[in-house]
This record gives structure tokens, sequence and C-alpha cells, in this order.
């Protein structure tokens, strides 16, 4: 099956760090298919292989607007909800988006995902507005139990109250 080799020499780039050779060997894949086929359509096939693609160019060095325009142009393909509201939101933090991210964070807590501990970490760091990426990465990242930002790094009173005061108004709402 072609797909297979396609696929695996993707992998092959991607495991050697060429995120975006794989990028540019996904597409040329998907040029040879027809316009109706699995992997390019909605459904598992052409959700996984969507999502998979954004993963490599968000892992290509301050590319997570691109990676942001991806992931919206293939919104039509993309089945799982939650990777895509979740990637939406780490991507809107990286681009300092936090007006933005917090409303994709409250969608993500509105579709029901109220003990996420990612999805209150991401409301943390867009209320708190961090733009540091390397802790932004590490927070969005962590999935040691149950830390969210607040259990990872040291806040101050103000950044505590801050949040405090977000959760109070903004949460009873929903």
């Amino acid at each position: 099956n072609q797909m297979i080799h396609w696929l695996t020499f993707a992998l092959a780039k991607h495991l050697t760090g060429n995120f975006k050779e794989a990028v540019d060997i996904i597409d040329i894949y998907k040029g040879t298919l027809d316009k109706d086929a699995l992997e390019v359509t909605r459904g598992f096939e052409g959700s996984e292989l969507a999502l998979y693609q954004n993963e490599l160019i968000a892992k290509i060095p301050n590319n997570y607007m691109n990676a942001l325009q991806h992931l919206e142009s293939h919104r039509h393909i993309i089945v799982d909800e939650f990777s895509y509201w979740s990637l939406r939101g780490s991507y809107l933090l990286f681009l300092s988006r936090f007006d933005d991210a917090v409303h994709v964070y409250m969608h993500l807590l509105k579709m029901g995902l109220t003990e996420n501990y990612s999805t209150h970490t991401g409301i943390m760091c867009a209320i708190l507005r961090i733009t540091d990426p390397d802790t932004l990465t590490q927070a969005l990242t962590r999935r040691d139990g149950m830390e969210t930002l607040a259990t990872m790094f040291p806040l101050s009173t103000d950044q505590r109250l801050l949040l405090l005061r977000f959760y109070l108004d903004t949460l009873a709402k929903l």
C-alpha cells in the first residue's frame, strides 16, 4: 500500500528532526490521492493525518502561526474535537493571543472537560498572560498527575487573586 511507504518516509524524517521535510512528504502523498480519498476527507484517517501533519508543523521552531492556520484550514476534516480545541488554545497562547485563548479554553470547559488539568492550565496561562515559551511549553506538556500552573510555579498573591477572581466570576456563569 502506497500510504504505508509515504507515511513511513515522513515518520523517518520526523524522527530525525526534519519536520519541514516530513510535512512536505505528507503534502506530496496527499497530492497523489483522489479528492474523495479517506486521508483527505472527514473521518478517522483524514483527521489523524491532519493532526499528525499539524503536530509536525508546530514542531518547526517559531511556527505556531502556520500551525494555527493549518489547523483551522483542516477544521472540516478533524473529528477529534478535544485535540482540535486543545491545539488551537495552545497555539493562541504561544502567539500571545490571550483573550482568544481564554475563549477556546472556556469552550473546552463547556464541552464538559471541567476536570481536565491541561484545560485549567491553559486558562491560567492565558489569564496570567504567560509569554515565556519555555514556561508555556513546560506548563502545557506537564502530565504528572494533577499539576497545574499554580502547583508547578510559585505564584504571587496578585496572580493568585487574579485567578481566583476569574474562576469565581467567569466559571460561575457556566
